[in-house]
Parts: structure tokens; sequence; C-alpha cells
């Protein structure tokens, strides 16, 4: 199996506090892979590493080799002496996030996708009714959705609308989708609706995915990486081949505590 991701020796730190410590993993480029610690360990500052998105907060500083397989083989993410990486929003169409809460626009459910497939994608306007129709079949919203499609975003339920943040994602044809806590802010139903969307996700794209939560991390990850203090400690086999005991004797908490 190729690798999506090649991270060797990865170091963030804002305003001279170091925040990832030394970070090397290689991730496939299939399944879920579900970056696990205690608050504050430095998962997300990790997770943003690969589309460089910690860039937006004043006195980042990004250290290391990062390297992503974008369709053309491995790739330089950062720049270097001798290498010109893609341009941010070019890298940020090809690398997906969808984050906590769902951040959807604040206008009709059509343009939620239709404005980044004309402003990014360059679309044509010809195709653009078939490809927003099917990234909304592709996590499973357009039935809910067809006759509601100018209805303003916010109308949907929570775990709709994070539904519809991954459609966006989606019809932008990515080559890797980052998902920050995607679940955090739904309740029960809506967790259990996006967890199986993302299993079905994972046989088409590598899925990099940072959890607060023991068992959704044993169910969903293929492999865990386990944070501590801005280093990455332990990587293990997902599913059945780590039990939530052995995960939470590693992060020091009960078993089924959130982190």
């Amino acid at each position: 199996m190729k690798a999506a991701v090649e991270m060797e020796d990865v170091h963030v730190a804002f305003n001279g506090r170091d925040v990832v410590r030394g970070v090397s993993a290689s991730l496939p480029d299939r399944g879920i892979s579900v970056i696990i610690g205690r608050s504050g360990c430095g998962k997300t500052t990790l997770l943003r590493v690969l589309n460089r998105l910690n860039e937006e907060f004043p006195g980042c500083r990004t250290s290391g080799r990062v390297e992503l397989n974008l369709g053309a083989g491995p790739e330089a993410v950062y720049p270097a002496p001798g290498v010109r990486p893609r341009p941010l929003p070019e890298l940020r169409r090809l690398v997906g996030m969808v984050f906590q809460s769902p951040n959807v626009f604040p206008v009709s459910v059509f343009h939620n996708i239709a404005i980044p497939l004309l402003t990014v994608a360059e679309c044509p306007k010809s195709e653009l009714a078939d490809r927003v129709r099917k990234a909304l079949e592709d996590v499973g919203l357009w039935k809910d959705v067809m006759e509601r499609l100018h209805m303003p975003a916010e109308h949907l339920s929570g775990g709709q609308q994070q539904r519809l943040c991954l459609a966006r994602a989606l019809a932008l044809d990515p080559s890797i989708l980052l998902l920050d806590e995607p679940t955090a802010s739904l309740d029960v139903h809506a967790t259990a609706e996006v967890e199986e969307l993302l299993r079905n996700l994972a046989e088409r794209y590598p899925l990099i995915m940072v959890s607060h939560s023991l068992r959704q991390a044993l169910q969903m990850g293929d492999r865990l990486l386990v944070m501590e203090n801005g280093m990455l400690t332990h990587r293990l086999e997902g599913r059945a081949s780590t039990t939530e005991r052995e995960l939470s004797g590693l992060l020091g908490v009960a078993p089924e505590r959130l982190l």
C-alpha cells in the first residue's frame, strides 16, 4: 500500500513554544488514521501541518519533512531550498478538511457547494447542478435536501450540516481528507450516521482524523497515533487489535472517558 503522508522529525512552535516535537509517521493511502491524546497534546496542530493551516496563526514556525501523495507521487508541502510547493489554495483544495463544529456558509444548501465549485475548482456552469447533486449523493444527503436546495443551510440539523461540509470538501475532488473531531458537536444518532459515512469514504480516500473518544478511535481507526506532550509515543493497530483498556492505560485515563 502506498503512503499518502510521510512526516519526518516535524516540529511546530508558536512564538517559540513547542507544540509538536519531532513527529515522524507514514500513513497509507486508504483507511482511517486516528490521532488521539489528552487535550492540549498537539493533535489538531499536527493535523493542520498537512494543509499548512497553522500558518494562519501569527508566530507559527514549522520544520521537518512533510510529503503528501496528491496523485502524482510524493511531493513536499513546505518550501525548502530548490523546492517550490503547490500554492496554498491548490493544496487546501486537494487536502480537504472538516472541523469540529459544522461551518456551513450563511447561504443556501445548493450554494454551500456551488460557491467553492465555481471559485476554487472553476467548474463550468453547465456542470454545476450535476456536481452539486453528486456531492450530496456521496454523503447520503441528496434525498433529504433535493426539494430544499435553496433553503438556508443553517436550517439543517447538526448531523446534516456536518454531512454538507463533507460534501463541500468532496466536491473539490480531494486526495486526502482531514477531520478534526468531526462528531464532537453532534448527538448520538448524528454521530453514528457520520461515522458510518466516514467508514464508506475510507474505501476511496485516506482519512486522517483527530478524536477525543476512546470508543470512536478504536471502532473507526485502522491505525492509532497516540500523542503526549507534542510527541508521537505509540502507533497501534485499531479496530479489534487494541482494547479500550490498553488504550486508556497508555493515555492514563479511565475507559470511556472523553479526552
